[in-house]
């Protein structure tokens, strides 16, 4: 009968697997010191008695949010959220780093010519068609009325399909006060 093999592990084995539990149990007092010193904090704060009694009492608070959002002002700032989001996912990521840094150096430039000495002098017609033959703004008319134009496209379709923000879907009138002029007229 032949005679068992045995492992023996070497040292270096060893002591990887005894630094390994060293770092282990290092990392984990540290993450508890960290626990310690946000709940500390919170407690400080008094946040952490706000968060118990929003636990403790979630069912109450539940309603309470549910509540809120189900009444009609908060119904409508809903939808206007959708909305607003609908808008953002139908903007190319592309346009969105031009069209931001477009409005914040038209913003700065704004504010330079609001400053300038002679600001509160009349453009006249001299002053403004020698503005729109300078480069940088003739880019940026050409740019927003493509945009207008793109805008007015859509609007009109709009109105052309009988389709309107401000009309109510299931065909109830909008009351007069939350009315706002649309495609279609008001």
């Amino acid at each position: 009968m032949a005679a068992p093999t045995t492992k023996v592990a070497s040292s270096t084995e060893e002591s990887a697997t005894l630094l390994d539990a060293r770092i282990a149990a290092q990392a984990e007092e540290e993450a508890m010191h960290k626990g310690r010193r946000l709940l500390a904090a919170l407690d400080d704060a008094r946040i952490l008695d706000l968060l118990l009694g929003l636990v403790e009492q979630r069912a109450e608070a539940g309603g309470v949010v549910v509540d809120l959002l189900n009444s009609e002002e908060n119904r409508s700032g809903i939808r206007n959220l959708e909305g607003q989001m609908m808008l953002l996912a139908s903007i190319s990521p592309d346009l969105v780093a031009p069209l931001v840094h477009g409005m914040a150096a038209g913003a700065e430039r704004a504010s330079e010519a609001m400053h300038a000495k002679d600001a509160d002098r009349p453009l006249g017609l001299g002053g403004l068609w020698h503005a729109l033959h300078e480069p940088d703004v003739n880019t940026g008319m050409r740019a927003m009325i493509g945009f207008f134009g793109g805008f007015g496209a859509a609007w009109r379709e709009a109105a052309e399909q009988d389709t309107s923000f401000t009309r109510p879907t299931a065909g109830q009138r909008i009351p007069a006060r939350d009315r706002t002029p649309g495609p279609g007229g008001a």
